[in-house]
């Protein structure tokens, strides 16, 4: 018999910070299509849009700090916080470009989550 405290809450698995970022990467780069578009120092809009998104999303869900985020991309702290900032803003006005990718983006993540399931 299994203890009922010990089955109740298992949480999930815990990512480092480096797993997490390179989890969250590689996603973005399978449902986008574009892998470099963390070391690609562009500005299209494309390119800064997916950055964001990760920066957001590490922030948000893996609660990683901007400083954090910093030590594991090329890019200063005060542009990932800026990244996050943006990106709030964005999704809360619902900015009819910028919401097509972050809708795309929350898609797939929902569907392969539930292929996972099925599993």
């Amino acid at each position: 018999m299994i203890h009922p405290y010990l089955y109740a809450g298992l949480p999930k698995a815990k990512m480092t910070y480096s797993e997490a970022y390179n989890y969250e990467k590689q996603r973005i780069s399978e449902i986008f299509g574009i892998s470099d578009f963390v070391t690609n120092k562009t500005r299209k809009r494309n390119y800064v849009w997916l950055r964001n998104i990760l920066f957001y999303t590490l922030n948000k869900k893996h609660d990683i700090s901007c400083t954090m985020i910093e030590e594991l991309t090329s890019y200063d702290r005060t542009t990932a916080l800026h990244s996050v900032n943006l990106t709030d803003t964005l999704i809360k006005i619902k900015d009819k470009e910028f919401i097509q990718y972050y809708d795309k983006y929350k898609e797939e993540i929902k569907k392969r989550e539930k292929e996972y399931e099925q599993i």
